[in-house]
């Protein structure tokens, strides 16, 4: 269980360091992405182990569904999976405990969306303007969750990078749900 909780923190440690990073880059214009054919749920099994033993250690339950059959994606993978993982994390900690953390995707015109759901504290209407500016963190949040205010942020750089776009739809203490969209691959290639 030690050595469990040690690996969460260093994922966790490393995500923060590749946010600060990616701002940077992002602020700089020097943040590059290699767009490639790529799976949705190739992208999240990069990414799954860890966000399951994310959630495990937090007492949360994290499900997938993401289909196999949808469209292919002109995206970064690696980007991609970073915003998934930050979108998941944040899932994660803003739930309650024994809470569920649903992923799910599916194709829309020209796009796929992916949407995190969780059923945990959720915000205010008047914080969601807010919240994928840089260092922004709602004073409920600094309270109670720590976190550099940034990963929203970069989520919302690598999306519209890729030609995407992010939404956050939340009630307070009920949820929230976050979407990106990533653009398919026939549509652009």
């Amino acid at each position: 269980e030690l050595m469990r909780r040690l690996i969460v923190s260093s994922s966790r440690l490393t995500s923060y360091v590749n946010n600060i990073l990616n701002a940077s880059r992002y602020d700089r214009r020097h943040l590059k992405l290699h767009l490639t054919e790529e799976k949705v749920h190739h992208i999240y099994d990069q990414i799954s182990d860890d966000m399951q033993m994310r959630a495990s250690t937090q007492g949360r339950l994290l499900v997938a569904d993401i289909p196999e059959n949808l469209p292919t994606v002109a995206a970064d993978a690696n980007a991609a999976g970073e915003v998934m993982s930050n979108l998941i994390d944040n899932a994660i900690k803003y739930s309650n405990e024994g809470g569920l953390v649903h992923v799910m995707a599916r194709a829309i015109p020209g796009f796929v969306e992916i949407s995190i759901i969780d059923r945990g504290i959720g915000m205010p209407e008047n914080v969601l303007p807010n919240l994928f500016h840089k260092f922004y963190r709602s004073h409920r949040s600094r309270e109670t969750v720590a976190g550099t205010g940034i990963g929203l942020y970069i989520c919302k750089a690598i999306v519209s990078s890729h030609g995407g776009t992010i939404t956050a739809r939340s009630i307070e203490n009920e949820g929230s749900t976050f979407s990106f969209t990533l653009p398919i691959y026939d549509t652009v290639a």
